[in-house]
């Protein structure tokens, strides 16, 4: 976890430093770090991905947050209480605008062979003519 982001956002005044996770739909805050006297509810949802937890508990209301670039939202955070580190998920990315992109297409090494015997010309869309899109699609 050494080579993760770290990042610092502000949530009601108080300071909380966690890694961006692009593998979390949401953010989870460690239960040491969550203010006693913040409301807790217990979530109807599942969370895997650490294991799983059932009934999780979950902020009882929206919360604001800020971080020191002027990137600001709402979001509801997960609290659990087995995490070495708080996690801010896509939830949160989002929000700051934040893309995940790389130069080097990413496929299986399986994938890759076979790929590569039905005609894939890396940079060059799918297609019968190579037309297809060959740029991230943008809303």
């Amino acid at each position: 976890m050494k080579n993760r982001p770290i990042i610092d956002i502000e949530v009601k005044g108080k300071t909380f430093s966690g890694i961006l996770d692009t593998g979390a739909d949401k953010s989870i805050i460690r239960k040491q770090d969550w203010p006693n006297s913040w409301p807790i509810q217990q979530a109807d949802q599942t969370l895997r991905g650490l294991g799983i937890a059932t009934h999780p508990g979950r902020s009882a209301e929206l919360l604001k947050w800020k971080d020191k670039e002027g990137h600001q939202g709402v979001f509801q955070l997960y609290i659990l209480d087995h995490l070495p580190v708080n996690l801010w998920g896509r939830d949160l990315l989002e929000q700051m605008n934040l893309h995940l992109t790389s130069d080097v297409p990413h496929v299986s090494p399986v994938a890759h062979p076979i790929m590569l015997a039905q005609g894939h010309i890396w940079g060059k869309g799918l297609g019968r003519f190579k037309q297809g899109i060959t740029q991230p699609i943008e809303s």
